[in-house]
């Protein structure tokens, strides 16, 4: 069985199955690292100046009046 992604790949896991007597016998997930994984970003640049700033809170939800934390 072959599942492709079209999101960015870091790693690619290899699993044989063994099938004998009707019961299926799998290996261990063999990995292979294809790349980095970006961990931060370096950089931002915008030649556009900022419109407005709206604030999310931790669920995805707008902050009508934000305030400061802990």
């Amino acid at each position: 069985m072959v599942y492709l992604l079209t999101s960015p790949v870091w790693r690619i896991g290899v699993q044989t199955v063994y099938y004998y007597g009707g019961e299926g016998y799998p290996s261990q997930i063999s990995w292979l690292q294809i790349g980095q994984q970006p961990s931060s970003v370096e950089s931002i640049s915008s030649e556009s100046p900022i419109v407005r700033t709206k604030y999310f809170d931790l669920s995805g939800r707008s902050a009508s009046q934000p305030s400061q934390g802990i």
